[in-house]
Protein backbone atom coordinates (compact mmCIF):
# COMPACT_ATOMS: atom_id res chain seq x y z
CA UNK A 1 0.00 0.00 0.00
CA UNK A 2 1.14 3.60 -0.52
CA UNK A 3 2.83 5.22 2.45
CA UNK A 4 4.34 8.62 3.16
CA UNK A 5 2.51 10.06 0.17
CA UNK A 6 4.12 7.58 -2.26
CA UNK A 7 1.67 6.12 -4.78
CA UNK A 8 1.83 2.71 -6.38
CA UNK A 9 3.64 2.67 -9.72
CA UNK A 10 2.41 0.05 -12.17
CA UNK A 11 4.65 -2.72 -13.43
CA UNK A 12 5.10 -3.15 -17.19
CA UNK A 13 5.03 -6.63 -18.75
CA UNK A 14 5.64 -7.23 -22.46
CA UNK A 15 5.83 -10.57 -24.29
CA UNK A 16 6.34 -11.94 -27.79
CA UNK A 17 6.04 -15.28 -29.53
CA UNK A 18 8.42 -15.23 -32.50
CA UNK A 19 9.57 -17.52 -35.29
CA UNK A 20 13.16 -18.57 -35.64
CA UNK A 21 15.40 -17.27 -38.44
CA UNK A 22 17.15 -19.10 -41.25
CA UNK A 23 17.01 -22.87 -40.80
CA UNK A 24 15.05 -22.38 -37.57
CA UNK A 25 12.00 -20.74 -39.19
CA UNK A 26 9.75 -23.61 -38.06
CA UNK A 27 10.66 -23.06 -34.40
CA UNK A 28 8.79 -20.78 -32.03
CA UNK A 29 10.30 -18.83 -29.16
CA UNK A 30 8.85 -16.98 -26.18
CA UNK A 31 10.24 -13.67 -24.92
CA UNK A 32 9.12 -11.95 -21.71
CA UNK A 33 10.37 -8.69 -20.17
CA UNK A 34 9.02 -7.05 -17.03
CA UNK A 35 9.74 -3.79 -15.24
CA UNK A 36 8.68 -3.60 -11.58
CA UNK A 37 9.11 -0.83 -9.01
CA UNK A 38 10.64 -1.89 -5.71
CA UNK A 39 9.47 0.36 -2.88
CA UNK A 40 11.73 0.29 0.18
CA UNK A 41 10.56 1.64 3.52
CA UNK A 42 13.18 2.39 6.16
CA UNK A 43 12.59 2.00 9.88
CA UNK A 44 13.37 5.67 10.46
CA UNK A 45 14.23 8.81 8.56
CA UNK A 46 17.33 7.83 6.55
CA UNK A 47 19.62 10.81 5.97
CA UNK A 48 22.49 11.21 3.55
CA UNK A 49 24.54 14.35 2.95
CA UNK A 50 22.02 15.64 0.37
CA UNK A 51 18.63 14.20 1.33
CA UNK A 52 16.49 12.61 4.01
CA UNK A 53 13.65 10.17 3.45
CA UNK A 54 11.84 7.12 4.79
CA UNK A 55 10.96 5.73 1.34
CA UNK A 56 12.95 4.94 -1.76
CA UNK A 57 11.70 3.41 -5.01
CA UNK A 58 14.27 1.26 -6.81
CA UNK A 59 13.59 -0.56 -10.07
CA UNK A 60 13.89 -4.19 -11.18
CA UNK A 61 13.90 -5.67 -14.68
CA UNK A 62 13.35 -9.29 -15.65
CA UNK A 63 14.16 -10.96 -18.99
CA UNK A 64 13.22 -14.50 -20.05
CA UNK A 65 13.75 -16.24 -23.39
CA UNK A 66 12.62 -19.86 -23.77
CA UNK A 67 12.94 -20.52 -20.05
CA UNK A 68 16.36 -18.90 -19.56
CA UNK A 69 15.83 -15.90 -17.32
CA UNK A 70 17.69 -13.24 -15.37
CA UNK A 71 16.90 -10.15 -13.34
CA UNK A 72 18.57 -6.90 -12.36
CA UNK A 73 17.96 -4.13 -9.87
CA UNK A 74 19.14 -0.55 -9.82
CA UNK A 75 19.37 1.55 -6.69
CA UNK A 76 17.79 4.98 -7.19
CA UNK A 77 18.78 7.50 -4.51
CA UNK A 78 16.77 10.70 -4.18
CA UNK A 79 17.25 12.96 -7.19
CA UNK A 80 20.32 15.20 -7.22
CA UNK A 81 21.15 17.11 -10.45
CA UNK A 82 24.34 15.90 -12.10
CA UNK A 83 24.75 13.03 -9.63
CA UNK A 84 21.58 10.94 -9.25
CA UNK A 85 19.38 11.66 -12.24
CA UNK A 86 17.61 8.34 -12.81
CA UNK A 87 14.20 7.65 -11.25
CA UNK A 88 11.89 4.64 -11.21
CA UNK A 89 9.63 6.51 -13.63
CA UNK A 90 12.60 6.86 -16.02
CA UNK A 91 13.17 3.10 -15.82
CA UNK A 92 9.50 2.44 -16.50
CA UNK A 93 9.56 4.79 -19.48
CA UNK A 94 12.61 3.02 -20.90
CA UNK A 95 11.02 -0.42 -20.49
CA UNK A 96 8.04 0.72 -22.60
CA UNK A 97 10.26 2.23 -25.30
CA UNK A 98 12.56 -0.78 -25.24
CA UNK A 99 9.58 -3.05 -25.97
CA UNK A 100 8.62 -0.77 -28.86
CA UNK A 101 12.13 -0.93 -30.34
CA UNK A 102 12.35 -4.70 -29.87
CA UNK A 103 9.02 -5.22 -31.65
CA UNK A 104 10.32 -3.14 -34.55
CA UNK A 105 13.54 -5.19 -34.83
CA UNK A 106 11.73 -8.53 -34.58
CA UNK A 107 9.52 -7.41 -37.47
CA UNK A 108 7.56 -10.09 -39.31
CA UNK A 109 8.97 -12.80 -37.07
CA UNK A 110 6.42 -11.82 -34.42
CA UNK A 111 3.54 -14.31 -34.35
CA UNK A 112 1.86 -12.82 -31.28
CA UNK A 113 2.65 -10.18 -28.70
CA UNK A 114 1.18 -8.22 -25.83
CA UNK A 115 2.00 -5.50 -23.33
CA UNK A 116 0.38 -3.96 -20.28
CA UNK A 117 1.51 -0.46 -21.29
CA UNK A 118 1.98 0.39 -24.95
CA UNK A 119 4.13 3.29 -26.15
CA UNK A 120 1.82 6.29 -26.55
CA UNK A 121 3.85 8.21 -29.10
CA UNK A 122 5.41 7.53 -32.47
CA UNK A 123 9.16 7.08 -32.27
CA UNK A 124 11.58 7.84 -35.08
CA UNK A 125 13.31 4.46 -35.05
CA UNK A 126 15.52 5.40 -37.97
CA UNK A 127 17.14 8.21 -35.98
CA UNK A 128 20.37 6.94 -34.45
CA UNK A 129 19.87 3.49 -35.96
CA UNK A 130 19.06 0.31 -34.05
CA UNK A 131 22.56 -0.31 -32.71
CA UNK A 132 23.37 -2.73 -35.53
CA UNK A 133 25.95 -5.47 -35.49
CA UNK A 134 26.34 -8.07 -32.78
CA UNK A 135 25.69 -5.86 -29.74
CA UNK A 136 29.41 -5.35 -29.14
CA UNK A 137 29.99 -8.92 -27.91
CA UNK A 138 33.26 -10.82 -28.03
CA UNK A 139 31.52 -14.14 -28.83
CA UNK A 140 29.11 -14.88 -31.66
CA UNK A 141 25.66 -16.16 -30.64
CA UNK A 142 25.15 -19.78 -31.68
CA UNK A 143 21.49 -20.55 -30.88
CA UNK A 144 18.24 -18.84 -31.74
CA UNK A 145 17.74 -17.95 -28.09
CA UNK A 146 21.13 -16.24 -28.01
CA UNK A 147 20.41 -14.35 -31.25
CA UNK A 148 17.13 -13.07 -29.80
CA UNK A 149 19.00 -11.70 -26.79
CA UNK A 150 21.52 -9.98 -29.06
CA UNK A 151 18.57 -8.41 -30.87
CA UNK A 152 17.37 -7.19 -27.48
CA UNK A 153 20.75 -5.51 -26.95
CA UNK A 154 20.41 -3.82 -30.34
CA UNK A 155 16.94 -2.59 -29.34
CA UNK A 156 18.42 -1.11 -26.17
CA UNK A 157 21.16 0.57 -28.24
CA UNK A 158 18.42 2.18 -30.28
CA UNK A 159 16.86 3.56 -27.10
CA UNK A 160 20.25 4.84 -25.91
CA UNK A 161 20.81 6.62 -29.23
CA UNK A 162 17.87 8.92 -28.50
CA UNK A 163 19.81 10.48 -25.62
CA UNK A 164 16.69 10.80 -23.47
CA UNK A 165 17.25 7.91 -21.05
CA UNK A 166 19.51 8.26 -17.96
CA UNK A 167 22.35 5.81 -17.46
CA UNK A 168 20.69 4.22 -14.43
CA UNK A 169 17.73 3.11 -16.55
CA UNK A 170 19.94 1.87 -19.40
CA UNK A 171 22.14 -0.06 -16.97
CA UNK A 172 19.07 -1.72 -15.43
CA UNK A 173 17.88 -3.18 -18.73
CA UNK A 174 21.34 -3.95 -20.10
CA UNK A 175 22.39 -5.85 -16.98
CA UNK A 176 19.35 -8.13 -17.12
CA UNK A 177 19.87 -8.88 -20.83
CA UNK A 178 23.59 -9.58 -20.39
CA UNK A 179 22.94 -11.87 -17.43
CA UNK A 180 20.33 -13.77 -19.43
CA UNK A 181 22.69 -14.08 -22.40
CA UNK A 182 25.49 -15.18 -20.08
CA UNK A 183 23.31 -18.00 -18.77
CA UNK A 184 22.15 -18.98 -22.24
CA UNK A 185 25.76 -19.24 -23.46
CA UNK A 186 27.18 -20.65 -20.25
CA UNK A 187 29.83 -17.92 -20.30
CA UNK A 188 30.57 -15.31 -17.59
CA UNK A 189 29.58 -11.75 -18.47
CA UNK A 190 33.21 -10.45 -18.41
CA UNK A 191 34.19 -13.08 -21.02
CA UNK A 192 31.12 -12.22 -23.06
CA UNK A 193 32.28 -8.60 -23.18
CA UNK A 194 35.97 -9.45 -23.49
CA UNK A 195 36.75 -7.64 -20.25
CA UNK A 196 40.22 -8.65 -19.11
CA UNK A 197 40.82 -9.76 -15.57
CA UNK A 198 37.40 -9.41 -14.04
CA UNK A 199 36.91 -9.43 -10.30
CA UNK A 200 39.41 -11.39 -8.27
CA UNK A 201 39.17 -12.15 -4.57
CA UNK A 202 36.32 -11.74 -2.08
CA UNK A 203 33.47 -9.30 -2.61
CA UNK A 204 33.35 -6.42 -0.14
CA UNK A 205 29.81 -5.39 0.74
CA UNK A 206 29.51 -1.90 2.26
CA UNK A 207 26.70 -0.83 4.54
CA UNK A 208 25.78 2.82 3.97
CA UNK A 209 25.21 4.52 7.29
CA UNK A 210 22.36 7.03 7.59
CA UNK A 211 23.93 10.38 8.46
CA UNK A 212 21.78 11.24 11.48
CA UNK A 213 22.47 14.58 13.16
CA UNK A 214 22.06 12.95 16.58
CA UNK A 215 25.28 11.18 17.54
CA UNK A 216 23.40 8.46 19.43
CA UNK A 217 21.34 7.61 16.32
CA UNK A 218 24.49 7.64 14.21
CA UNK A 219 26.22 5.29 16.64
CA UNK A 220 23.16 3.02 16.65
CA UNK A 221 23.22 2.76 12.85
CA UNK A 222 26.97 2.14 12.88
CA UNK A 223 26.50 -0.71 15.34
CA UNK A 224 23.71 -2.17 13.21
CA UNK A 225 25.82 -2.01 10.05
CA UNK A 226 28.96 -3.38 11.67
CA UNK A 227 26.91 -6.31 12.93
CA UNK A 228 26.40 -7.37 9.32
CA UNK A 229 29.64 -6.30 7.61
CA UNK A 230 32.96 -4.82 8.61
CA UNK A 231 32.79 -2.38 5.65
CA UNK A 232 30.95 0.91 6.28
CA UNK A 233 30.28 3.80 3.90
CA UNK A 234 29.44 7.40 4.81
CA UNK A 235 27.97 10.02 2.45
CA UNK A 236 29.85 13.09 3.65
CA UNK A 237 29.93 15.44 0.64
CA UNK A 238 32.18 18.36 1.71
CA UNK A 239 31.57 18.09 5.46
CA UNK A 240 35.09 17.60 6.83
CA UNK A 241 33.93 18.25 10.40
CA UNK A 242 31.36 15.46 10.12
CA UNK A 243 34.07 13.18 8.71
CA UNK A 244 36.27 13.79 11.74
CA UNK A 245 33.29 13.18 14.03
CA UNK A 246 32.47 9.92 12.25
CA UNK A 247 36.03 8.59 12.47
CA UNK A 248 36.24 9.62 16.11
CA UNK A 249 33.04 7.66 16.81
CA UNK A 250 34.34 4.63 14.92
CA UNK A 251 37.55 4.80 16.92
CA UNK A 252 35.59 5.00 20.19
CA UNK A 253 33.55 1.95 19.15
CA UNK A 254 36.73 -0.01 18.45
CA UNK A 255 35.85 -0.37 14.76
CA UNK A 256 39.13 0.97 13.36
CA UNK A 257 41.54 -1.94 13.22
CA UNK A 258 45.23 -1.46 12.44
CA UNK A 259 46.12 -2.72 8.98
CA UNK A 260 42.47 -2.90 7.82
CA UNK A 261 40.85 -0.49 5.36
CA UNK A 262 37.14 -0.79 6.09
CA UNK A 263 35.70 2.72 5.65
CA UNK A 264 34.47 4.30 2.42
CA UNK A 265 33.70 8.00 1.99
CA UNK A 266 31.19 9.06 -0.65
CA UNK A 267 31.80 12.65 -1.73
CA UNK A 268 28.86 12.71 -4.19
CA UNK A 269 30.97 14.56 -6.80
CA UNK A 270 31.15 17.65 -4.58
CA UNK A 271 34.94 18.12 -4.33
CA UNK A 272 37.46 20.06 -6.34
CA UNK A 273 41.21 19.32 -6.26
CA UNK A 274 41.93 22.01 -3.66
CA UNK A 275 39.30 20.69 -1.27
CA UNK A 276 40.49 17.10 -1.84
CA UNK A 277 43.99 18.02 -0.72
CA UNK A 278 42.77 19.89 2.35
CA UNK A 279 40.34 17.10 3.26
CA UNK A 280 43.00 14.39 3.01
CA UNK A 281 45.39 16.47 5.06
CA UNK A 282 42.83 16.92 7.84
CA UNK A 283 42.06 13.18 7.86
CA UNK A 284 45.71 12.15 7.75
CA UNK A 285 45.40 10.21 11.02
CA UNK A 286 42.56 8.07 9.67
CA UNK A 287 43.67 7.50 6.07
CA UNK A 288 45.16 4.05 6.84
CA UNK A 289 41.57 2.92 7.52
CA UNK A 290 40.03 4.34 4.32
CA UNK A 291 39.27 1.77 1.62
CA UNK A 292 38.18 4.29 -1.02
CA UNK A 293 36.77 7.74 -1.64
CA UNK A 294 33.86 7.41 -4.02
CA UNK A 295 32.92 10.00 -6.66
CA UNK A 296 35.17 12.81 -5.43
CA UNK A 297 34.90 15.11 -8.46
CA UNK A 298 32.04 16.29 -10.70
CA UNK A 299 31.57 14.45 -13.98
CA UNK A 300 31.96 17.67 -15.93
CA UNK A 301 35.16 18.91 -14.23
CA UNK A 302 37.66 19.40 -17.08
CA UNK A 303 40.92 17.49 -16.80
CA UNK A 304 42.77 20.77 -17.39
CA UNK A 305 41.61 22.01 -13.98
CA UNK A 306 43.06 18.97 -12.22
CA UNK A 307 46.21 19.31 -14.33
CA UNK A 308 46.68 22.93 -13.24
CA UNK A 309 46.55 21.85 -9.62
CA UNK A 310 48.99 19.05 -10.30
CA UNK A 311 51.46 21.50 -11.82
CA UNK A 312 50.97 24.12 -9.11
CA UNK A 313 51.23 21.59 -6.28
CA UNK A 314 50.88 22.49 -2.66
CA UNK A 315 54.44 22.82 -1.39
CA UNK A 316 56.41 19.58 -1.56
CA UNK A 317 53.72 17.59 0.23
CA UNK A 318 51.50 16.44 -2.64
CA UNK A 319 49.59 17.58 -5.71
CA UNK A 320 45.99 17.58 -6.75
CA UNK A 321 46.77 14.93 -9.34
CA UNK A 322 48.07 12.59 -6.67
CA UNK A 323 45.07 13.43 -4.50
CA UNK A 324 42.74 12.57 -7.39
CA UNK A 325 44.60 9.32 -7.97
CA UNK A 326 44.37 8.38 -4.29
CA UNK A 327 40.68 9.25 -4.15
CA UNK A 328 39.66 7.14 -7.09
CA UNK A 329 41.62 3.94 -6.65
CA UNK A 330 40.54 1.18 -4.30
CA UNK A 331 42.69 -0.32 -1.59
CA UNK A 332 42.71 -3.92 -0.46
Amino acid sequence: EPRDGVGVMEAVHSWWTVRGEGEATSSEHRIDVRFSPLVIHTNRNWKTAHSASTTRTNATFHVAVDGTEASSEVGLPPFKPGIYEGTAEDCRDLSIRFAYHLTFLLGTRVLASGTTSACRETLNLAQGGDGGGDGGLAIEPASERERILVTALRALDGCAASGRHPNAALALVETAILRCLSRAMGIPVPSLLDVCGGHQGPVRCFYTVGMAADRNLLAEDVRYGSGNTQFLKFKLDKDAEKALEVFSALEAEGLLVAGRRTVAIDANCSWDPEFAMDFLARLQKYLPHVYMIEQPFPFEMPFSEAARWALAGRGSRTSARSAASWCTRTRA
